[in-house]
């Protein structure tokens, strides 16, 4: 049932779910099949920044995979997507049960490459050897017979790869089935309200939640998968003492588009740019899902809206890189939802150091995928059963990130910024994208790394500007920095320099001045 705004309290829960999105529903859905008598709470009117209402819901555990991934978190997380799809048909089938509701559903993903994305083909390379690591069919099929592409000619796909198996599920039919499912058990209950506190109960062993508008809850275990809003929920001081890593926002967008072209199947490409790459979803009554884009922040207020750059990125390079003929549909529909993404990149998952209080977030793009097992695992920790999988996530072991992850994130970082500045539609011609891309790895590195060949270079830098006080030296300068970072790839053109001394282009200027 839907409880009213009544004002009163209630004391006679087993558990508190906190939060409305595919986490905390699924949770609740499957602790009321479990017997436990579970309230949901959430503020239905103020849950539109959601990243399950935005969310494209494709059910990738490949298609996410990129060729930079080689930490044994990275193996782990995948495997557990692998064991979500897995179950994923079954779940969906007793949701679809239990609410009376139809869930629209697609199969099969096709990851297209193409050359927009300077790591496709590498990323296509490692998805296949996963596939094949964990015997999931694939096969790679000629870009020319995937239905609904039609890319404009200056973005050819040269590669394409068929995932039978991932397909994707109406984020909108499923949240709603979804609350449906608990409303309607005789054990489940939805609460439209904003949890304002969650503290230590006065008995021991139980925990109150301080809601908006209908007073106190006491229960034994509450539950909070508040997205990334999960530290403000269970409050600064608490979450303090958890000794848990912050919790950002990542932001994305996307459209659903009417009288879009036809498309049986969802089409994506590889993750590009610090985000999950373009892709489009279809959609209930021939709708279609365009998305995404992803940009990181501290605080919910630094993401809030759409933005007229996101629309230019997902709607310009969509029509330019699936079908040109997406120029001419109908949007629909605008959104955007705030990604939960832990600062270690490590979900959080299950009971926590203070016993009753668990937490499931930082699932980032894979919430959907994730949730029926997640839901699964925090239900079986609650009721101290055995797991169905190993809890890879729990909050409460080491958490196992590299200390000093300078390298990578600036071999990495450095790569995706640089095709983030080419968006959207953005091609450099020659070997200009590897010497920028160079340039501002070098750049960075000198910003938080400090040894003696950057106070070198920063000297020598210094010099040619004394020695040659033109507007031109700064071409000097720059191919003096890539020569630095990537020896190869500087062109022997530029005026060079040795040892704090000009070459000829200086003695010119000198000439010139004497």
């Amino acid at each position: 049932m839907t409880l009213q705004n009544n004002g009163t309290s209630h004391h006679s829960y087993d558990a508190v779910v906190v939060g409305g999105g595919i986490i905390g529903k699924s949770i609740a859905f499957e602790l009321a099949r479990s017997g436990l008598k579970v309230v949901l709470i959430y503020p239905q009117q103020q849950n539109s920044d959601g990243a399950s209402l935005a969310s494209g819901a494709m059910l990738g555990a490949y298609g996410e995979i990129t060729a930079d991934q080689e930490t044994l978190e990275e193996r782990l997380e995948l495997e557990f997507r692998i064991k979500a799809q897995k179950i994923y048909p079954d779940w969906l089938s007793s949701v679809r049960e239990a609410s009376g509701q139809d869930i629209f559903t697609t199969q099969g993903t096709f990851i297209i490459g193409n050359n927009a994305g300077d790591r496709d083909r590498a990323n296509l390379k490692r998805m296949k050897a996963q596939l094949e690591t964990y015997n999931e069919p694939h096969e790679w099929v000629d870009p020319d017979d995937v239905p609904g592409l039609d890319a404009n000619n200056s973005c050819p796909a040269y590669q394409a790869l068929f995932i039978p198996g991932e397909g994707s599920v109406d984020s909108h039919n499923l949240l709603s089935a979804l609350e449906v499912a608990i409303a309607q058990h005789p054990k489940g209950e939805v609460l439209d309200d904003k949890v304002v506190k969650i503290d230590f109960g006065e008995t021991e062993g139980t925990w109150n939640i301080q809601t908006e508008n209908h007073g106190c809850i006491s229960t034994p275990n509450v539950v909070v998968c508040a997205g990334a809003k999960v530290p403000e929920v269970i409050g600064e001081t608490l979450f303090s003492k958890l000794k848990l890593p912050a919790v950002l926002f990542g932001k994305g967008t996307s459209c659903i588009l009417a009288d879009a072209p036809h498309f049986p199947h969802t089409l994506r490409t590889p993750n590009r740019s610090f985000a999950c790459g373009l892709h489009v979803v279809p959609r209930s009554e021939g709708r279609l899902y365009v998305g995404a884009t992803n940009s990181l922040s501290l605080t919910a207020q630094m993401s809030l809206g759409v933005q007229p750059q996101d629309l230019l990125y997902i709607l310009g390079d969509g029509a330019s890189q699936f079908n040109t003929a997406l120029r001419n549909t109908r949007i629909e529909e605008m959104r955007y939802g705030l990604r939960p993404i832990p600062a270690d990149g490590i979900p959080l998952v299950g009971k926590t150091a203070f016993p009753g209080l668990f937490v499931a977030t930082g699932t980032y793009r894979n919430g959907m995928l994730m949730a029926p097992l997640v839901a699964q695992v925090v239900t079986a920790e609650l009721l101290g059963k055995q797991l169905p999988t190993e809890n890879v996530f729990s909050p409460m072991i080491e958490r196992r990130r590299n200390d000093n992850p300078f390298q990578r994130l600036l071999d990495v970082g450095a790569r995706d910024l640089m095709a983030t500045v080419r968006e959207p539609g953005g091609f450099l011609p020659y070997n200009r994208t590897r010497e920028l891309e160079s340039y501002l790895r070098l750049l960075f590195e000198m910003a938080v790394i400090d040894n003696s060949a950057h106070e070198t270079l920063r000297e020598k830098a210094r010099q040619m500007m004394r020695d040659v006080p033109l507007d031109e030296v700064f071409l000097s300068i720059y191919y003096e920095f890539i020569k630095t970072a990537v020896p190869s790839s500087v062109p022997q053109v530029n005026p060079q320099f040795t040892n704090g001394k000009t070459d000829s282009v200086a003695k010119s200027v000198a000439n010139a001045k004497g």
